[in-house]
């Protein structure tokens, strides 16, 4: 079967927005097309757990005020491949994937 590499970008434009990206990322909401048994597994790689509150800090650290109500307060980024391709690797095969900072 082929493998894919797989780059989302995704565009917030609301704290109730985020709270629900955030949520799904982190699982603590329910997600349907996700193994649950697997979620342990999962690690933050950059950011915050609490999206809507990195998003505020971030903002005020710029000194930004979104001046539209459908402005874009941020950009969601996910990085990952299909499952085929993390078949038989070990954690820390996995782990040595996620933290390469170029591509051979």
């Amino acid at each position: 079967m082929p493998m894919f590499a797989i780059a989302r970008v995704g565009k917030i434009k609301s704290m109730g927005q985020a709270a629900a990206a955030g949520g799904h990322n982190m699982r603590t909401r329910p997600t349907p097309n996700a193994d649950a048994d697997r979620t342990p597994n999962n690690v933050l790689l950059h950011g915050s757990d609490d999206l809507p509150a990195a998003i505020r800090q971030r903002l005020a650290d710029a000194g930004v005020e979104p001046g539209r109500k459908d402005a874009v307060l941020a950009a969601e980024f996910v990085l990952t491949a299909s499952p085929e391709f993390f078949d038989g690797k070990t954690p820390q095969q996995v782990r040595a994937w996620a933290d390469r900072k170029s591509v051979v």
